[in-house]
């Protein structure tokens, strides 16, 4: 599960971005007038924070203000009322803020000011106008609006630049994991037959499934090709259901199987591929999917092959057609539209129809993901590789390049560094891969550490494929900083998202106060309590051996954690403004 999936609901911004950074001269910032005091005093609630201003200009209690920071005087902040009477979703509010900073109002200029209206954001008249500017260009028109905004709300609320380099890098962070921009790469590379470089190697070795996997599968092939009692029944059934390309043949597959078994030491170190582009992690998550769906893929076969093949393509079976591709895998589904074009779709409904290819596939599913029949890492391996993947993404992804580059000790492997160069001497579909997953990088980059009010916060991806999982992982992390600008490792909080494979989407909220750890795992799945409670003391032993205890864990549905993170965002800033004095004139 990604953080940015959540981008565009108000609340969830409100948990897990930071909190405004410190106001500028020229900046636009709403506040509501609280209460009011004697002398000409008034506690207003501006950017999210409680404080007190002198009044020099008559405010209403109760009442929304559009405030501009003309300068600072004696350490006081003057404001000047730009609009009063504000409304989150007045089209008349938008209009007249836009005027007052003198540009001539348009309906995406309308339409942007009245989000950031909503989402009380603060900003000034040049990030406004480029953002406008941003909206009207190419690559903002490819994506919904919604989307548009959001982006551009986290570059606003995070004083990042607003230019086309910035918007593409954080658009491409949040379509999705670097994981699939690894992946874009090395497919490119694989069909245009590129020499195999040292970034490729690395990206190979960053993005590959456990290498005990890729063997437990070729050895499982091979053994169903040796095995002549069935008679190399997979390359049937990959065939007719589009889990292979149409126009292998069995000699090749064979073939190809007993190549991989016989040079297996090169899977060992990474270096290959297995044969007919498949990946492991997919090719599960597909046979898990069909298997479970047996029943009503059969139900479903059923009916369609009952007819003869001019009925079986008339119109009125769209819709059970239809039921059936929202059943199969990716793959399977392009294979049935593609049998259903060329007027030929009887084979692959047979094959679907037949249960003795769930049989085969079952077996082969329950074999590949039996840790003790194929050898696959257990959670000691498991742990190395996350923080692998980690040290990867800290030390040679690239995150850390212009810090090289400014102390010259550039690593050969940063892979930044490769890509740049990639990009500079490519050209087409490779140049154009190589620049999205720069662009990803440059988006973690960008939204890698954020800085405000005495707290840090710092978000990292790891790329999952190599951990088996179908996601990459979104960490965050939350603390006051300690005196040398750090995270303090006794107050903090420590954000995982995840998509799992049998618990789908899930988050695990960490809290740490004085070395006491208090865990809430947000998650749909039923009766998750029995499953969590047996592993609590393991949890607790390998805390207690770095100096941490486990004060509670906690499950809670995936709803509570807009409300959970909302209370957690108003309590620091009520911590962060006890204070007294006027913070401002108006």
């Amino acid at each position: 599960m990604s953080i940015h999936r959540l981008l565009g609901d108000k609340t969830v911004q409100q948990i897990h971005s930071p909190s405004h950074q410190q106001l500028k001269t020229g900046d636009v910032v709403q506040g509501k007038v609280v209460k009011l005091f004697p002398d000409h005093k008034a506690q207003i609630n501006l950017a999210g924070k409680q404080m007190i201003a002198q009044l020099e200009a008559p405010l209403n209690i109760g009442e929304r203000y559009h405030f501009q920071v003309k300068h600072m005087q004696d350490q006081m902040l003057h404001l000047q009322v730009l609009a009063s009477n504000v409304k989150n979703n007045s089209e008349q509010s938008a209009i007249q803020l836009i005027q007052q900073l003198g540009i001539k109002p348009t309906k995406i200029s309308v339409a942007f000011m009245k989000s950031l209206i909503k989402q009380q954001l603060p900003f000034n008249r040049n990030s406004f106008v480029q953002a406008v500017d941003l909206l009207q260009s190419k690559v903002a028109k490819e994506i919904p609006v919604k989307q548009q905004f959001g982006i551009l709300h986290n570059l606003m609320e995070k004083k990042l630049p607003i230019s086309n380099t910035v918007f593409q890098s954080t658009l491409k962070l949040f379509s999705g994991g670097i994981s699939n921009s690894i992946e874009a790469l090395l497919m490119d590379s694989r069909n245009q037959n590129i020499k195999y470089t040292p970034l490729l190697y690395q990206l190979e070795q960053v993005n590959s499934g456990f290498k005990t996997e890729n063997m437990s599968l070729v050895k499982y092939m091979t053994s169903d090709v040796n095995n002549t009692q069935t008679n190399g029944n997979l390359y049937h059934i990959f065939k007719n259901l589009g889990l292979i390309s149409s126009t292998i043949t069995k000699n090749d597959w064979n073939q190809r199987w007993m190549s991989m078994e016989n040079t297996s030491k090169s899977l060992i170190e990474g270096s290959r591929a297995l044969p007919f582009s498949m990946n492991h992690s997919s090719l599960m998550r597909g046979l898990d999917q069909l298997t479970t769906n047996q029943s009503k893929i059969i139900e479903l076969t059923r009916s369609l092959l009952h007819a003869n093949e001019a009925v079986l393509m008339q119109s009125k079976n769209a819709g059970t057609i239809q039921k059936l591709m929202d059943l199969l895998p990716e793959s399977m589904s392009l294979r049935l539209s593609e049998t259903m074009i060329k007027g030929q779709p009887r084979q692959f409904l047979e094959t679907l129809n037949n249960p003795n290819t769930y049989h085969e596939l079952d077996k082969m599913l329950k074999s590949l993901q039996n840790p003790v029949l194929n050898n696959s890492p257990q959670l000691g391996s498991i742990q190395q590789l996350f923080l692998q993947q980690i040290r990867w993404m800290n030390q040679r992804a690239g995150i850390n390049y212009e810090h090289q580059l400014a102390h010259q000790q550039i690593d050969i492997n940063n892979v930044k560094a490769q890509l740049i160069q990639l990009v500079q001497t490519s050209n087409g579909s490779l140049a154009e891969k190589a620049q999205q997953l720069l662009n990803h990088i440059q988006g973690i980059q960008i939204n890698s550490v954020t800085e405000s009010n005495g707290f840090l916060q710092a978000f990292l991806q790891i790329p999952a494929q190599k951990l088996g999982l179908a996601k990459d992982i979104d960490l965050q992390f939350e603390s006051k900083k300690t005196k040398d600008g750090k995270i303090d490792p006794e107050f903090c909080r420590v954000l995982f998202y995840l998509s799992l494979n049998n618990l789908k989407d899930t988050v695990i909220d960490m809290h740490v106060q004085k070395r006491n750890v208090t865990v809430t795992i947000y998650n749909n799945f039923t009766n998750l309590e029995k499953f969590v409670g047996p592993i609590k003391s393991n949890l607790n032993q390998g805390l207690e051996q770095i100096d941490y205890k486990l004060s509670s864990v906690h499950i809670k549905p995936m709803d509570s954690l807009y409300e959970t993170g909302k209370e957690h965002s108003e309590k620091r800033y009520h911590q962060l403004s006890s204070y007294q004095g006027v913070d401002f004139r108006v």
